[in-house]
Order: structure tokens, then sequence, then C-alpha cells
């Protein structure tokens, strides 16, 4: 006897008949010819003809059976008695069409469920959000997906970033980093410099007085020499590409791979920065993209520069 059937058994005998008759169905699911099974209904059945109907298999599977023999005969003479009281004919059992539906009723419980079709997707390869498997525009960021073509925001700030223009910007807005490397070197050039004058009045009190040479030409001051400022281009640069951003307050720039370059072929006031910066973009994600810029600025006033080139990847 198994141990889901002595389970049904102990049920039953408590009162509790719904689980047992629960587990006796399981029982009769997965094995139909189980006699114990097929007699224990007997006892949870809710009317004389599902329990005849359990008799009736007891001695399909044993037809010596005693109990299931003598459970037949009672309900027989059960439906006898009522019949001649109502004067009507007894109960026929039912028949072999009656019987199959019955199984087919009972065993229907256990038939596989097929797993609901899953619809197909996949993510956008520009914005990374999930859509159909047939789509062929991003519902997220409109982005065409056969041509590989953008919204006409992110167009419109390709174009914007691509476009070279030499026009005069205004002064530059240095970071905060650069504002503080460009203060310390002031500071240090303010020290260099009294340090010098002190030393060339101290020169001109011992030397002794006296008339100067006029001989000779008058000395002329020659024109202002063109230095690189690197600390300069960075800090523009970085104020060009931050205007180009979509959400310039996010912009985290990288100061450990920026590199500054001089032109080949040009003066020392022509600069290339190279760096990556990391910023939001359209749809809040953090992207890191590289940027490369040329930029001048002119000899007559040093505050002032140009932009010749910028690429943002």
């Amino acid at each position: 006897m198994s141990d889901m059937l002595q389970q049904a058994i102990a049920a039953i005998k408590s009162g509790d008949k719904n689980t047992g008759k629960q587990l006796l169905l399981e029982i009769l699911t997965s094995d139909q010819r189980n006699e114990g099974a097929w007699l224990w209904m007997t006892q949870v059945a809710s009317s004389d003809h599902e329990r005849m109907k359990c008799l009736q298999n007891v001695l399909k599977i044993n037809p010596n059976n005693e109990t299931a023999k003598h459970g037949i005969a009672l309900l027989q003479q059960k439906q006898s008695s009522q019949a001649k009281k109502l004067d009507i004919p007894p109960t026929e059992t039912p028949s072999q069409t009656e019987q199959q539906q019955i199984q087919t009723a009972q065993t229907s419980s256990s038939r596989p469920i097929k797993p609901l079709k899953r619809q197909a997707t996949k993510k956008c390869p520009y914005c990374a959000e999930t859509i159909k498997a047939e789509a062929v525009i991003c519902r997220f960021c409109s982005t065409d997906l056969v041509l590989g073509q953008t919204s006409k925001q992110q167009v419109s700030v390709r174009n914007e970033v691509s476009t070279t223009s030499k026009d005069p910007l205004p002064k530059k807005k240095k970071s905060n980093t650069s504002i503080v490397l460009m203060s310390l070197i002031l500071l240090i050039g303010c020290f260099c410099c009294v340090g010098v004058f002190s030393q060339t009045d101290e020169t001109a009190q011992k030397s002794p007085s006296g008339p100067k040479s006029t001989s000779g030409p008058t000395p002329t001051t020659g024109p202002t020499p063109i230095k690189s400022d690197p600390y300069g281009a960075r800090a523009m640069c970085e104020h060009f590409v931050t205007e180009r951003l979509k959400a310039p307050s996010t912009a985290e720039f990288h100061y450990d791979t920026e590199e500054v370059y001089g032109v080949t072929g040009k003066a020392k006031n022509y600069h290339i920065v190279i760096g990556q910066v990391d910023a939001q973009n359209a749809f809040g994600a953090m992207l890191r993209t590289t940027y490369r810029c040329e930029l001048h600025y002119d000899i007559h006033d040093p505050d002032t520069w140009y932009l010749d080139n910028i690429e943002v990847e």
C-alpha cells in the first residue's frame, strides 16, 4: 500500500473526506488499476451511482473481491426498494459510453498544459530597451533599426558637433581645477618678479652715479614671444565640449587621460587636446565620450581663443 493511499485512508477516517478524495483521485490518475483506491472511493462518493461505478471498477481489476460484490448487491437492493416505492424501474448501470466519459473526465485533470508562447523580443542597440523582435523602429529612442539613423535631436547634435567654426568665442570659462592651477602659476610669477625688481634696485643703489652712455642705437622692445599654453587649451577645450553635451551639468572629465599636443607646422599658440568625458545622454544614461579639439589663442589677446575643429565620438 502506497504512502499516498495511507494518507487518503487516514484523512477519510478522521472525517476530512475532501482531502481524502483529492488524494485518491491523484492515485487513480497515475494508476487506474489501483484496487484499494477504487474501493475507498466508495466512501467519499457523492451518490449511489458513483459508488456503483467504483465497485464495478474494483471487480474489473479483481473479480474475486467479496467486498465489492457485497457492496454492489446492497446498492442494487437499495435501488430496487426505491423503485418500488416510486413505481419506477430500477436504475440501470451506466453504458460503456458513459463509462468512457467518466474516465475521460477523471483523466482530463492530468493532461499537461501547453506553455504559452512568449513573444520574441530583442534589445535596441542604441538605447538597450527591450522591444519586439519584428520592430524596425525603436519606440523608446525612435531610432530606425534598419537604416541605423538616429532621431532628429541626435542628428542635430551630431551636425552641430561636426561643424567647424573659426569665429572668436567669448572669454574662456575655466573649470575649478584649471583656476587653481592658474592661480598658483600667477602667484609664483609674482614672487619671481618681486625678487628680480628688488635685486635690480639693490644693484642700482650700489653702482656709482654718473652720466649714462648714449653711444650706440637706442634699444627697442621686440614683439611678444609666442608660448604654448597647455592649461588654457585644456580649459577651453573642456568649455567647448561641455557646450555640446545634452546634460552639461553632469560632465565629468578624465584629467588623467587628457593629452595636449602642438600642431605640426604652426606656431606655439595652436594646440590639439584629446581626452574623455562622462555625461548623461538624452535618456539619462551615463556614457563615456572621446573628444578631440583643435584651437588657438590670439597672440595679441591671449585670453581670446578660437575653435578650429572639434570631434566628439
